[in-house]
C-alpha cells in the first residue's frame, strides 16, 4: 500500500506517475529600486511604468494567440481579460498616482497597489472575483519582471517524468508547462472553474486540485501516482499500485495504438451497438475527440465556457463571445451530434455573473436547472448564444438540463426556451432535442413521468451514486461507499433505461462509471444506448465493447440486481 495517500478533487482526468517537484510559487523579488523615496520621482519613472503597462499588454496579446492556437479560445480568453486589467482606469490610476504623488518608484507602486487590489478580491464574497486574485497577481509578477525584478524560475524546463506539486498555479504559469515534461499536477488549492484547471484540461495534464496543506508533507523526488478522475495521490505507491498503473497504461497505450479500429463502431461481438461519444469542455478536448473517432460530443460542459469569458458578477452575459466559444466547438464536430448541457451552476462550481453566496450543504442546495429558472436572463443569453452558433454551423444540436428533481423543472424549462428563442429555433436545421440529466434519485424514480417532457436521458453517474448513497464524493472518509456497482443504483440505472424505451426514448451515461472497464459490462447489460467518456478512454472504451457479448451482458446485469452488496456484485464481475 502506497506510504500515504491524499484525497482531492479530481479536475481533470488521466492518470500519471512521476517523481514530485515541490513549487512553492513565484520568487519575484521586487527591483532594486523599491520604495524610497520622500520627494516625488522624476517623469522618467513613471515612463518606465507607462512601458512596463504597454510591454505586459503586448506579451498577454501574443499569449493569448498562442494559447488560441494551442488549447483553444475559450481557455484563451483568461490573457485577454489580464490585458484588460492593464488599461483599466481603477488600477492604471492608482498605480500612476502612487508614483507621481508619493514617490514611489514603478516597481513598489505595482507590488504595493496591486498586492493590495489582490487581497481586496479575496476579501470578497463572490468566489469569481475572489478567483480574479490569482489573475491580478499574475499580472503584477509580469510587471514586477518588466522593470527588473528577480526572474523567477521557469516551468517551461521541468525535467521528464515530473508530477508538478504547488499550492495553485497562475494561467501564465499553466501555460509554461510541457505535457513531454509533466506528467501530472496536484495543487493544494483551486477549483474546478479556475483559470489554471480549465488551462490544464486542454493541455490534457492530468490534475487533482484542493488537496489542502497535505501536499506540503511529500518530499522532493518522491515517486507519486497522480488520478486526475477520482482525485487521488499516491505517495510513494507500492510495486502492486505501480504495477497495476502500469498495467492500465500499456492497455490504453495498446487500445490507442490499435486506434485504427477508431472508424470501427462500438459494437458488441453479438451486434448490439453502442453510441460512443465524448465528453469536453474546450476545442481542445473536441479536437482530441475526433481524433480518437468519437460519434459525437455526449456532454459539453458549459460553465467551463461561461468561467473563460472575461465577466464579473452582476455584468450581463457577453453572448457574442460565448456564441463564438459554442462556435469553434460545434464546427469542429461538424454534423456529429452534440450535446451541451446548461449551466450547471452553484454547489462546487463558482461561475462568474452569478453570486450564489454561501450554503450550509451546497450540493443540495441552490445549483443546477434550480439556478436557471432563477435567473431566466442567464438561461436565456445562453441558450441565444449556442442557438445562434449551431444555426451558423448547421449542427446538430441536443440541449440537456442538469439537477432537475421535478417535471414542473422541465416542463417550465422546455416553455422558457421555446417561448423566449422562436427565432434562433427558428433557423436551425435539426429540431432541438431537449434532454434531462439523471442524477437525482427522485428522477429516476419518476423517469416514466419525465419521458413524456424529454426527449432523451443522460445518467450522471457521479452525483446519483453521491446522492442514492449519501456520501459526499469529494470526501475521502466515505468515499469507499461510492461505488456505481452498488445494488441500489444499479437499480434506478435498471429503472430509467426500462422507463425510456417504453417512451421511445435514448439513455446515456456521462458520469464516470461510462469509461470505466469494470463498469461497462453491466451499463451495457442494463440497457444503455450511448456512453460518453473523456476523450483519452475512448480507445480502450471501444475495445471493452467490442469484446463484449451483449447477451452475457444482459445476463451478467440481471444477476447483480439480485445481489445485495457492492462487494457482492464486484465478486461476481471478478468471476
Amino acid at each position: 500500500m502506497a506510504l500515504r495517500v491524499i484525497t482531492g478533487v479530481g479536475a481533470s482526468p488521466g492518470t500519471g506517475l512521476g517523481r514530485a517537484y515541490l513549487y512553492r510559487g513565484p520568487a519575484v523579488a521586487p527591483p532594486r529600486d523599491s520604495p524610497g523615496a520622500s520627494p516625488p520621482i522624476d517623469a522618467a519613472e513613471l515612463e518606465r511604468l507607462r512601458g512596463a503597462l504597454a510591454a505586459a499588454g503586448a506579451e498577454l496579446e501574443q499569449m493569448h494567440g498562442e494559447a488560441a492556437a494551442r488549447i483553444g479560445t475559450a481557455e484563451a480568453a483568461v490573457f485577454e481579460a489580464q490585458r484588460l486589467f492593464l488599461v483599466d482606469p481603477s488600477l492604471v490610476e492608482p498605480l500612476e498616482a502612487a508614483v507621481r504623488d508619493r514617490g514611489l518608484s514603478a516597481g513598489a507602486a505595482v507590488e504595493q497597489i496591486l498586492e493590495e487590489g489582490a487581497r481586496d478580491l479575496e476579501a470578497l464574497d463572490d468566489p469569481y472575483l475572489r478567483g480574479r486574485a490569482v489573475d491580478l497577481r499574475d499580472v503584477r509578477r509580469r510587471l514586477l519582471r518588466l522593470l527588473g525584478a528577480a526572474g523567477a524560475e521557469s516551468l517551461s524546463a521541468l525535467s521528464p517524468g515530473t508530477i508538478l506539486i504547488a499550492g495553485d498555479l497562475t494561467p501564465s504559469e499553466t501555460v509554461e508547462l510541457r505535457r513531454e515534461n509533466v506528467l501530472g499536477l496536484v495543487l493544494a488549492g483551486g477549483t474546478p472553474t479556475a483559470h489554471a484547471a480549465i488551462l490544464a484540461r486542454g493541455l490534457d495534464l492530468p490534475l487533482v486540485l484542493g488537496a489542502g496543506p497535505a501536499v506540503w508533507q511529500i518530499q522532493p523526488g518522491q515517486p507519486v501516482l497522480v488520478d486526475g478522475e477520482a482525485g487521488t495521490v499516491l505517495v510513494e505507491p507500492d510495486a502492486r499500485e505501480q504495477r497495476e498503473y502500469r498495467r492500465r497504461l500499456a492497455a490504453r497505450q495498446q487500445a490507442h495504438d490499435g486506434d485504427s479500429a477508431a472508424d470501427l463502431p462500438a459494437q458488441t461481438l453479438d451486434g448490439r451497438r453502442i453510441e460512443l461519444l465524448a465528453n469536453a469542455s474546450s476545442p481542445a478536448e473536441a479536437r482530441a475527440a475526433l481524433a480518437h473517432g468519437a460519434q459525437g460530443i455526449g456532454l459539453l460542459r458549459s460553465e467551463f465556457l461561461l468561467a473563460a469569458l472575461p465577466s464579473a458578477v452582476g455584468a450581463a452575459l457577453d453572448e457574442d463571445r460565448l456564441s463564438a466559444a459554442y462556435g469553434e466547438i460545434l464546427q469542429l464536430m461538424g454534423e456529429r451530434p452534440v450535446v451541451v448541457r446548461a449551466m450547471d451552476a452553484g454547489g462546487d462550481k463558482p461561475l462568474p455573473f452569478l453570486d450564489v453566496g454561501p450554503e450550509a450543504n451546497p450540493a443540495l442546495g441552490w445549483r443546477g436547472i434550480r439556478v436557471l429558472l432563477d435567473r431566466p436572463d442567464l438561461f436565456i443569453g445562453q441558450t441565444h448564444a449556442v442557438l445562434r452558433a449551431a444555426a451558423r454551423h448547421r449542427s446538430d444540436l441536443r440541449l440537456m438540463f442538469p439537477m432537475v428533481s421535478t417535471l414542473d423543472e422541465i416542463i417550465r424549462a422546455r416553455q422558457l426556451v421555446e417561448t423566449s428563442c422562436r427565432a434562433e429555433l427558428s433557423a436551425l436545421d435539426h429540431p432541438l432535442q431537449i434532454g434531462v440529466m439523471i442524477e437525482v434519485p427522485g428522477a429516476a424514480l419518476t423517469a416514466e413521468a419525465l419521458a413524456g417532457a424529454a426527449d432523451f436521458f443522460s445518467l450522471g453517474t457521479n452525483d446519483l451514486v453521491q446522492y442514492t448513497l449519501a456520501c459526499d464524493r469529494d470526501n475521502a472518509r466515505v468515499g469507499h461507499l461510492a461505488q456505481i456497482a452498488h445494488p441500489a443504483v444499479l437499480r434506478l440505472i435498471d429503472m430509467v433505461v426500462k422507463a425510456a424505451h417504453a417512451a421511445g426514448r435514448k439513455v446515456g451515461v456521462c458520469g464516470e462509471a461510462a469509461g470505466e472497464v469494470t463498469a461497462i459490462p453491466l451499463l451495457v447489460g442494463l440497457g444503455v444506448d450511448e456512453l460518453s467518456v473523456a476523450p483519452n478512454r475512448l480507445p480502450e472504451v471501444r475495445r471493452c465493447i467490442r469484446q463484449l457479448s451483449y447477451r452475457q451482458a444482459q445476463q451478467l446485469a440481471a444477476e447483480a440486481l439480485t445481489r445485495a452488496t457492492a462487494e457482492q456484485v464486484g465478486a461476481l464481475l471478478d468471476a
